[in-house]
């Protein structure tokens, strides 16, 4: 009985060790370092997931790409794109943009906030992008 309770404990100690090595000690993703996969405009963007969220989600779901637009607001951390898409700035990127410029950001989608029914596309890890 001993023989069996030590093997387990064993076995136990060596999955965590394997969990933690394979799950927890991965490198992390480097949004600024990838090449976005699509470039469009705010508004269409927008409107694609206002109109078909499911399929939206599908198609640009933590996927990096730029997205150009005008600021219609913004604070330390992020920006608001018009009509409706907040992009959440990388921690290296300093917010510089002022309310009225245009401007080009690459980041991570990570979903659609359809907060009383107005909505917002969601990004994160946004820098500003030049070609």
């Amino acid at each position: 009985m001993k023989k069996l309770v030590f093997t387990f404990l064993i076995i136990a100690f060596l999955g965590g060790i394997y969990v933690w090595f394979f799950v927890y000690n991965k490198d992390h993703r480097d949004i600024a370092s990838e090449t976005p996969t699509i470039e469009t405009t705010a508004e269409p963007f927008f409107n694609e997931f206002y109109t078909q969220q499911d399929s939206a989600i599908a198609k640009y779901s933590d996927k990096v790409i730029v997205v150009t637009g005008e600021v219609i607001s913004k604070d330390d951390h992020a920006v608001l794109l018009h009509p409706g898409v907040y992009c959440v700035l990388d921690s290296a990127q300093e917010n510089t943009f002022n309310v009225g410029q245009k401007i080009m950001v690459k980041g991570r989608v990570s979903g659609f906030d359809d907060l009383l029914g107005m909505g917002e596309v969601r990004m994160d890890f946004c820098t500003e992008y030049r070609k």
